[in-house]
């Protein structure tokens, strides 16, 4: 009887055997998965900061394969960003040659005034 039932405990063994070595692998998995998505969901979280207008946050280059050269990569496109909005800003109310205000600049400050006197019922001074 023993030498009958004999495949079917010793495939109990070998099923028990592949159901450990399946929660090792998901959990290896897991834990790999997460060491490549974390710094990518921080890129992520620096284009959403560089959409809203912010360019000010740096993100920490905490390797040295692909994901922190694209970080290093992404970080010199923040600043490039920032120095071109900078510049473009700038640009409307300031003339290139001397860099004192233009007539762009004197005719948004008299429209702001404008508008300032008129929702406080003042008159111009």
């Amino acid at each position: 009887m023993d030498a009958a039932l004999r495949p079917f405990t010793d495939s109990g063994r070998y099923s028990s055997s592949c159901c450990h070595w399946v929660v090792v692998t998901t959990i290896l998995s897991v834990f790999i998965s997460s060491i490549v998505t974390r710094p990518v969901r921080a890129l992520v979280k620096g284009a959403r900061s560089i959409q809203q207008g912010d360019y000010t946050q740096t993100l920490p280059v905490l390797r040295q394969d692909e994901i922190g050269t694209c970080t290093v990569a992404f970080n010199l496109m923040q600043e490039a960003i920032a120095e071109r909005e900078s510049r473009s800003s700038a640009r409307p109310t300031t003339t290139t040659l001397t860099g004192l205000p233009n007539r762009s600049y004197l005719q948004l400050s008299m429209r702001d005034k404008i508008s300032m006197a008129r929702e406080k019922h003042q008159s111009l001074r």
